[in-house]
């Protein structure tokens, strides 16, 4: 992933960052929760083993790297393994939270490679002093990485809530303990960045480029609306997954 993310443009990033998941990811809980539902108590342990490898890897891994590009394919290795910490209860409140993160995860982390586009520049140095050259896209970033960090009252958070909650309710108490530590590890790396756009002294130009604001104007209203109203968004999913 991360040699894959580095060496596409980075709109077909933002792309294959997000969107193919939310197939991926839905098929995953059709195969397991009904045609394997049978077989849960081995899917499960496999669905814990791939969760906390996953998070290790990704979270620890992240902060090794200076391009952004790089840091934000370790980090979705990381938001992985999240979303198998709730498919590994295999409940419906489960596949409910699995959806409701990944729309919340596809927005901020969409948000995030719109801002990259803006900005011009793809790595750390390049984001540099980003607050004083464009206080809207360093604000929306902002957003954006506390979100994914999980930081409240942020539409990520309800969505680690969710996660973290039906791993919980699935006996799988654990598993959320290690999902909570991981997020803590992330903010480290996420700060990072949220330090370099606010206290470097960068003079790199932002480009005009209204299609990439548009795009990051709408991943906020996205992540906003997801962040105001957490309950109903679950509570129209949890009735489709029935």
């Amino acid at each position: 992933m991360p040699d894959a993310y580095e060496g596409a443009p980075t709109a077909v990033t933002a792309f294959i960052s997000a969107v193919p998941k939310f197939a991926a990811l839905a098929g995953v809980i059709r195969v397991f929760s009904v045609a394997l539902g049978g077989a849960q108590a081995e899917w499960t342990v496999l669905f814990a083993i791939i969760a906390v490898l996953s998070m290790l890897v990704g979270n620890l891994l992240a902060y090794q790297q200076k391009n952004v590009k790089r840091l934000l394919a370790y980090s979705s290795v990381a938001h992985a393994g999240y979303l198998f910490v709730a498919l590994a209860a295999g409940t419906k409140l489960a596949s409910a939270s699995v959806l409701f993160y990944i729309a919340v995860y596809a927005a901020a982390n969409l948000g995030a490679f719109f801002v990259v586009i803006a900005a011009s520049g793809e790595n750390l140095d390049d984001l540099s002093g980003l607050a004083k050259r464009s206080p809207f896209l360093a604000l929306a970033m902002l957003v954006f990485l506390l979100s994914l960090t999980g930081i409240p009252p942020l539409a990520g958070f309800m969505g680690k809530l969710f996660i973290f909650g039906a791993a919980i309710e699935g006996g799988l108490l654990w598993l959320a303990v290690i999902g909570v530590i991981n997020s803590v590890i992330s903010l480290g790396y996420y700060a990072m960045i949220i330090k370099e756009m606010f206290m470097g002294e960068g003079e790199r130009q932002v480009r005009a480029d209204i299609g990439a604001m548009t795009a990051t104007s709408a991943c906020l209203g996205v992540v906003g609306v997801l962040g105001v109203f957490p309950n109903a968004v679950m509570g129209f999913l949890q009735t489709a997954i029935r």
